[in-house]
């Protein structure tokens, strides 16, 4: 699906080097694509052994063997996120979640275009055109998160759109008070109960699964009360303005 120019320039760290296979790929018929995936099955396994992509092959072939999302794996980084990592997906860079639950934040868009791995439509003559041909590693993908305090974790990606707060509040947190950036953003909830109150006087009971559109007349303060006789941890995630709110606790 490459000729020899095209894998030279790839070597070379060249992008116009990937753009010329993407396109040869999307380009292909499924027969021809269906060909080529059993012919990588057969013939690479200890190299994508060694490489340890072999597994997430495997389950691709099995679930989507006529795609050529199957294909597209061997010009991606395979990321494995813990608990408490991030990353970031720029605008134009192919992605997909393969496994595993993970939360999204992303800025307002009506625009998801599929290069593979789906049973919908694919405009792949329009995703060749915007996407991000610049070669990146696994580590340039990762957001570091920053430790505001015991309670509070910033995730700030390498744009102004958002930023994503973790809180995490236990029992002994009694009252919980957060300086936010003044901005419309939203509350996810994953643990735990409490109380929100917002502008000192609207209460909102929050538990898991609770989901919240904060609007900028919420101001800057989001107070936590107690949860009553609710013992289980309290985790929720914010989105904000991509600035680091101030901290403050009562007790």
């Amino acid at each position: 699906m490459a000729d020899s120019d095209d894998i030279d320039l790839l070597a070379a760290g060249d992008e116009q080097g990937l753009r010329n296979c993407y396109q040869r790929i999307f380009d292909r018929d499924l027969e021809t694509v269906t060909q080529c995936v059993e012919e990588i099955s057969k013939e690479f396994g200890k190299e994508m052994c060694k490489f340890d992509v072999l597994e997430i092959f495997n389950v691709l072939k099995r679930d989507f063997p006529r795609d050529i999302g199957v294909i597209l794996i061997f010009f991606l980084n395979v990321i494995r996120l813990e608990p408490g990592q991030a990353m970031f997906a720029d605008t134009g860079q192919i992605h997909s979640y393969l496994s595993g639950d993970c939360i999204e934040c992303m800025p307002p868009s009506d625009n998801a275009i599929r290069a593979g791995l789906t049973m919908k439509y694919r405009d792949t003559k329009h995703l060749s055109n915007i996407l991000n041909y610049k070669s990146s590693t696994a580590e340039d993908i990762i957001v570091k998160s920053e430790r505001i305090s015991d309670q509070q974790v910033i995730y700030k990606p390498p744009i102004e759109d958002f930023a994503v707060t973790q809180i995490t509040l236990r029992p002994e947190d009694a009252v919980y008070v957060l300086q936010i950036e003044q901005s419309p953003g939203i509350m996810l909830v994953l643990s735990g109960q409490r109380t929100l109150e917002v502008n000192g006087v609207k209460q909102t009971q929050l538990k898991r699964g609770s989901i919240l559109f904060l609007p900028f007349e919420a101001g800057t303060e989001l107070r936590f009360l107690d949860g009553g006789e609710e013992k289980e941890t309290f985790v929720a995630y914010i989105s904000t303005a991509n600035t680091p709110p101030n901290l403050t606790t009562d007790t």
